[in-house]
């Protein structure tokens, strides 16, 4: 830690000037996490209507994996708009 203090006490002397740090998030990252969440989902389905002894197992499975393939073509559907759109 003194070695710190020491160091921006030499920063300060020679005039450095600290860049701004930016973190920018890729444009695909939304479609890329909506496609995940969608496998995961259709996974989830999928081992509901394996699983009997769960309730209502066919019906639950069956509603799951339709909202698992709906946010699957969400997602892809937004990558392929990104990748699209032309970069400036």
């Amino acid at each position: 830690m003194g070695v710190g203090f020491l160091l921006m006490g030499l920063i300060r002397v020679k005039g450095v000037k600290p860049t701004p740090l930016t973190l920018s998030i890729p444009r695909s990252f939304p479609s890329l996490a909506l496609t995940i969440l969608g496998i995961i989902v259709i996974l989830a389905g999928v081992s509901l209507i394996f699983k009997p002894e769960w309730v209502y197992p066919y019906l639950a499975g069956i509603a799951v994996v339709i909202v698992g393939l709906a946010i699957l073509l969400g997602g892809l559907l937004g990558l392929r708009r990104v990748r699209e759109e032309p970069s400036p």
